[in-house]
């Protein structure tokens, strides 16, 4: 998997300078289209109507979460990515 994040760009530069913008464009909404098909042929999945515990066990994350956003706030800084 992290090899298309190396080879993407690659590929969509080349694009953009031997056919242009909206040829690679076209190309690349076209990939995106035909990367629902898995999901088509998906079986259905029920849905349950409740969850008990999923809050309780939702809490640990949410802690780390607000320390990651309170650390980055005192840093001044977000990194991306």
């Amino acid at each position: 998997m992290a090899l298309i994040g190396i080879v993407a760009p690659i590929v969509g530069t080349w694009g953009l300078v031997a056919f242009g913008a909206q040829v690679t464009f076209a190309a690349v909404g076209a990939v995106q289209a035909l990367a629902v098909a898995p999901l088509l042929g998906a079986p259905h999945v029920t849905i349950k109507e409740s969850a008990p515990g999923a809050f309780r066990a939702a809490l640990p994350a949410a802690a780390i979460f607000a320390a990651i956003v309170w650390i980055h706030n005192r840093l001044g800084y977000w990194p991306l990515g």
